[in-house]
């Protein structure tokens, strides 16, 4: 192999898109993306697993996960806060999540929780949280 076909096979090489964590990653199953029991943790190592995987189905369910989560394990915000500290585009991705796809009863409960019960360094997030989670429940509740 000549030194300028080893340049070219190395280039299309690093161009290839990379899995974080591919060999340790569970099978991608898209009817359910996330184990059960799944936690913010669980969500950050799947993000950046298989972000390529983000819509239809897929979506719906990380979506379900972030409201539910939000709505039933509110004190698990903080570990959300100290995830999204360390990488801006899971909280964006979180945020995205919170949508009209979800219940409705699970938004109010977040948007509640985001103003009522919000820790005190996570005051931003719990912002944006009550922002998407009133936009979404506006939408939700609009006449399909």
């Amino acid at each position: 192999m000549t030194l300028s076909r080893i340049v070219l096979f190395a280039s299309v090489l690093s161009a290839a898109p990379i899995v974080i964590g591919a060999a340790q990653a569970r099978p991608f199953d898209p009817l359910s993306p996330l184990p059960s029991g799944a936690t913010w943790d669980t969500l950050y190592r799947v993000f950046h697993e298989h972000q390529f995987v983000d819509d239809g189905v897929v979506a719906e369910a990380f979506s379900d996960f972030v409201v539910h989560q939000l709505a039933t394990r509110w004190s698990s915000v903080t570990v959300l806060a100290r995830l999204i500290t360390t990488d801006s585009a899971f909280g964006v991705f979180v945020i995205k999540h919170i949508d009209a796809t979800t219940d409705e009863a699970e938004l109010r409960r977040v948007q509640d929780r985001s103003t009522a019960s919000c820790p005190p360094r996570t005051r931003s997030l719990c912002g944006a949280i009550h922002v998407a989670a009133r936009q979404a429940a506006a939408q939700a509740a609009q006449p399909k």
